[in-house]
């Protein structure tokens, strides 16, 4: 047949059928049935073949994909079921009448990432057909990134030496993927290599340096186009300061001796957090830094080598958290030496002498020292201080009058301090001898016209060996007689002494055997006369005994020679006898019932005095005596003070019979507070009465205390009860009322009184005699309490009053016949 498949038949498929189909039934359709549907059944119908759309298409889906999904269709008989699978996820369906079919991956069902070919399955009839479908490249998962380096989220700072060459900041991300960073307006980009790495510097102009923190944005995009942005912090930290306290080391920057036997304390600041060592003399020590960045540094006693020496240099070291360090300096000198002596002997013989003593050069303690150091020399109890000369000595001087005369050993005690502070002490003994020891003389001090016409005799004691010569006034001198035990007599000629009265000194001189001399000298009094007699002001003040100077006792009181006795004789013969002080003065004081009482009774006293050497003077004095206190006043009227609606409420002015006496006020009010109360007084002599207008009104309630005092001083008060309205109950208890001295109680402006006195009130609210006198009416009552007896009537101005008087005889109570008086 000529076509090469050795069947015969031409068309060179093999099968002898002349269709080319190679299954010999002449239909061409290749299933061997016949009918040329190629469905192998043989009943001539047709199928639809199975196809997917665009096969050899390629999509590529990231997060930059709006609405990302993959999708696959085609044709084929319908009916017939479509499995397609892409990636990881399976889709089915249905052919639909038309023959096409489409299936779609999209959210739940879109598949993961990857580089996919759909693989499509189609089965019906009994056949089933796998395809190739569309290509599908698939990345919806942004690029990771992550700065590992340079950021602050890992810890770093770019310090100073970090930052010489440029701020790097490193990280990890998807492999391929662009890394952009940007940082204060600079970008710069890099490529994240094989291993997963990138980094990216920026130059020192990009970056400023100091202390920064800067925002970078770090950007990764894959090379789908996929982004990822992150942000961090760049922290840039390229100085630290540190520095020494401005106060100078030590107080001076000098170490010295004590100093160095101690604890050496550095102080300064430095950046919070850093950490501060500090070197000196080959010694580093950590600092102890403070929250706020203050460091103390501690040197342990022994660091300090004895000696002088200058320039030291203290270094200390400050290392910040960023790494960056910082150092200071301090120059510091050390001076742990001093030296100090007193010269001896001092004075040229260790010994102060009378003649040294006096010598208006004073005395010069001098010793030596180191060049300009301060020198506190203290000698008697009296600091001197001076500076050590450029020679290295030194001196100071004490006068005379600061050094106590006498004989005994004294301690020179000397300090000296060098500017660095170092001391040193060292002392030194003195003798002295200035005085005649032992030495003392004595005489009659006070000669009278008997003495005077007898030699004087003078003796005393001194210091065996030493010469004595006396002289009185300016007589001769006499040499003193002076026995080996040292006990010396003189008599000087009473031709020497003078008549009359005279103050002489006695004046006695001492020599010992070594030069120091002593003079002691005493007063001779030559005294014929009693000098200065008389009183002294006049008898109780004003030449008028009153009652309570009476009751207190009178002191009589004057001036004589001093220390000569004194009698006062009363004319009953009393006598009092005292002696005077070296003064002159003396008193002695009359007791009460030593003198008359009385009013206008006069009585003359004797006083005698004789000296201390015998002489003898005398004068009288008249005593005039008024020992009667004024009458209680007679209240003849008050003017009430109303308020607003017309009722009484107190008392503004009380009217009473006129007197010489002088009266004041007060008030004592319900708390028992005293008040002194200010009242103008007004004479009527057409009525004979007296208007005492107060300064203010003296409220119901207050006890008014009316004070009455006569010429010769006698006093006494009346206890006025006022109340304008009401009944009044009388509190003689009220605090204040035992201030005063109590003649009377006037119930008289009081309507319905009540009160009740009682044996102790008594005593307590009146004077030395404790007699009360109580005026009032027949609406008042009185209780007394008390061992209190009615003994008798006395007649006041006319009026009748009821005498009652305690059991012991110690005070009596007058009261007004009208009031109701009731014993309890």
């Amino acid at each position: 047949d000529g076509d090469g498949d050795g069947d015969g038949d031409g068309d060179g498929d093999g099968d002898g059928d002349g269709d080319g189909d190679g299954d010999g039934d002449g239909d061409g359709d290749g299933d061997g049935d016949g009918d040329g549907d190629g469905d192998g059944d043989g009943d001539g119908d047709t199928r639809a073949t199975p196809t997917v759309d665009h096969p050899e298409s390629s999509d590529t889906l990231t997060t930059n994909t709006e609405d990302p999904r993959c999708v696959v269709t085609g044709t084929g008989e319908p009916g017939d079921t479509v499995t397609v699978v892409v990636g990881d996820q399976t889709q089915t369906t249905t052919i639909n009448e038309s023959g096409t079919w489409g299936v779609t991956f999209e959210d739940g069902s879109f598949p993961s990432d990857g580089s996919f070919r759909a693989d499509v399955t189609v089965t019906g009839g009994g056949f089933t057909y796998d395809l190739d479908g569309p290509s599908f490249i698939i990345d919806m998962t942004p690029p990771e990134v992550s700065a590992t380096s340079g950021v602050e989220s890992v810890g770093d700072v770019e310090n100073g030496a970090e930052y010489l060459d440029g701020v790097t900041i490193g990280g990890e991300g998807e492999a391929g993927a662009t890394i952009e960073v940007q940082i204060e307006g600079s970008s710069h980009t890099t490529v994240v290599d094989a291993e997963g790495n990138w980094s990216v510097t920026f130059t020192t102009e990009e970056i400023a340096s100091g202390e920064h923190s800067y925002a970078a944005t770090i950007t990764a995009t894959d090379p789908l186009g996929n982004q990822t942005v992150i942000h961090e912090t760049v922290v840039v930290d390229t100085f630290t300061t540190v520095a020494f306290a401005d106060a100078a080391i030590a107080g001076d920057d000098v170490i010295n001796a004590a100093e160095a036997a101690g604890t050496i304390t550095m102080t300064g600041s430095a950046q919070a957090g850093a950490t501060v060592t500090v070197e000196w003399l080959g010694t580093t020590v950590n600092a102890v830094v403070a929250e706020n960045g203050s460091w103390t540094a501690s040197f342990a006693a022994g660091v300090v080598a004895s000696g002088t020496y200058s320039g030291t240099v203290a270094t200390v070291t400050a290392v910040d958290a960023a790494g960056n360090s910082a150092t200071a300096t301090h120059i510091i000198d050390v001076d742990t030496e001093i030296s100090l002596s007193i010269d001896d002997p001092q004075m040229g013989d260790n010994y102060i002498s009378g003649a040294e003593h006096s010598a208006s050069a004073g005395i010069v303690l001098t010793g030596e020292g180191e060049a300009g150091a301060t020198v506190e020399v203290t000698f008697e109890g009296i600091t001197r201080t001076t500076t050590v000369g450029a020679d290295g000595q030194w001196s100071v001087a004490y006068q005379g009058n600061e050094i106590a005369t006498g004989t005994r050993d004294s301690v020179v005690s000397v300090t000296t301090t060098d500017a660095a502070g170092n001391t040193e002490t060292a002392t030194h003994t003195v003798s002295i001898d200035t005085e005649v020891k032992d030495y003392a003389g004595s005489a009659d001090a006070v000669i009278n016209g008997a003495e005077a016409v007898n030699d004087l005799v003078v003796s005393g004691t001194v210091e065996v060996g030493s010469r004595v010569v006396v002289q009185l006034a300016d007589g001769a001198w006499h040499n003193a007689a002076v026995d080996a035990s040292g006990n010396w007599s003189v008599r000087v000629p009473s031709s020497e002494i003078p008549a009359g009265e005279h103050d002489l000194t006695l004046t006695m001189v001492a020599t010992d055997h070594i030069g120091n001399t002593k003079t002691l000298t005493q007063a001779v009094h030559v005294d014929t006369l009693v000098r200065n007699l008389g009183l002294t002001g006049e008898i109780a003040g004003d030449g008028v005994v009153n009652a309570t100077e009476y009751a207190q006792g009178v002191v009589v009181q004057g001036t004589v020679e001093a220390n000569s006795t004194v009698t006062v004789t009363l004319e009953n013969g009393i006598r009092h006898t005292v002696s005077a002080g070296a003064d002159g003065k003396w008193s002695v004081t009359l007791a009460a019932g030593e003198l008359p009482v009385g009013d206008g009774v006069d009585t003359e006293i004797r006083v005698s005095a004789t000296d201390s050497v015998g002489n003898v003077d005398f004068f009288t004095e008249t005593i005039h005596v008024d020992t009667v206190a004024p009458l209680s006043p007679e209240i003849t009227a008050i003017t009430p003070t109303k308020d607003a609606q017309g009722n009484a409420i107190g008392m503004r002015a009380l009217y009473a019979d006129m007197t010489d006496d002088i009266y004041t006020f007060d008030r004592v009010d319900a708390s028992g507070t005293v008040s002194h109360i200010q009242a103008t007084e007004t004479d009527n002599a057409t009525f004979n009465e007296t208007e005492f207008r107060f300064g203010g009104t003296v409220p119901d309630g207050s006890y008014l205390v009316i004070n009455n005092a006569d010429a010769a001083g006698n006093s006494s008060s009346t206890l006025l009860i006022v109340n304008t309205t009401n009944s009044v109950e009388v509190d003689l208890g009220r605090a204040g009322l035992h201030g005063f001295d109590f003649a009377a109680v006037d119930l008289t402006w009081a309507p319905d009184a009540q009160m009740t006195l009682t044996a102790d009130d008594l005593n307590r609210l009146t004077g030395p005699d404790h007699q009360l006198v109580v005026k009032g009416d027949a609406a008042d009552d009185v209780s007394l309490s008390g061992d209190f007896a009615a003994t008798g009537t006395q007649s006041i101005d006319g009026q009748t009053y009821t005498v009652y008087t305690l059991g012991d005889g110690h005070g009596s109570v007058l009261i007004d016949d009208d009031i109701h008086t009731t014993l309890i």
